[in-house]
């Protein structure tokens, strides 16, 4: 993945988990994901769908690209 386009990805998700924090309309934030990632926008619907903890699905997702969960988490500043 290009480190220019994986900063610009953390910085979306960072301005989106903002909106969220600071009570930001869910369906707009879920809105401006599916403009920037259509394939997530599916995937969390897929998840939705099925009952499953959308949590525990993302650490997941991300462990399995080699991801560290907690690195994310602390980038974004949640606890």
């Amino acid at each position: 993945m290009n480190p220019l386009n994986a900063s610009n990805q953390m910085q979306n998700i960072k301005n989106l988990i903002g909106m969220a924090r600071t009570g930001g309309n869910p369906q707009a934030i879920y809105n401006q994901l599916a403009r920037q990632n259509p394939q997530a926008a599916q995937q969390i619907q897929q998840i939705l769908q099925a009952g499953k903890d959308p949590k525990s699905v993302a650490m997941s997702m991300l462990q399995e690209r080699g991801l560290d969960p907690q690195e994310i988490i602390d980038f974004i500043g949640g606890k």
